[in-house]
């Protein structure tokens, strides 16, 4: 936490959907945060169009990939007015 800036950074590899450990700990973060700014981060994008290879992680595919990630926590980031999400994983240069 910066005087203007949270910063949050979250595991795109282990389980975020709804009524997880990580997703009930990050809810209560932001529930919390005071400053003006927000910013999450995570290796894996929420938006990606970028039809290279597969980008699902997980054994059953149900996390990992853009579109779980987008379903689960959007939402969350539009509730508690996340400014901004930082991702990696994909190596095409998109803008």
């Amino acid at each position: 936490v910066h005087r203007y800036i949270t910063v949050v950074v979250i595991s795109t590899d282990t389980d975020y959907f709804e009524d997880t450990p990580q997703y009930k700990w990050l809810e209560e973060t932001l529930k919390s945060v005071t400053t003006p700014w927000t910013i999450v981060a995570g290796h894996k994008n929420l938006y990606c169009s970028s039809t290279y290879g597969n980008n699902e992680r997980s054994p059953d595919g149900t996390r990992g990939d853009a579109g779980s990630l987008t379903n689960s926590l959007e939402p969350l980031f539009e509730k508690y007015g996340v400014d901004v999400y930082l991702g990696g994983h994909i190596h095409a240069y998109e803008r």
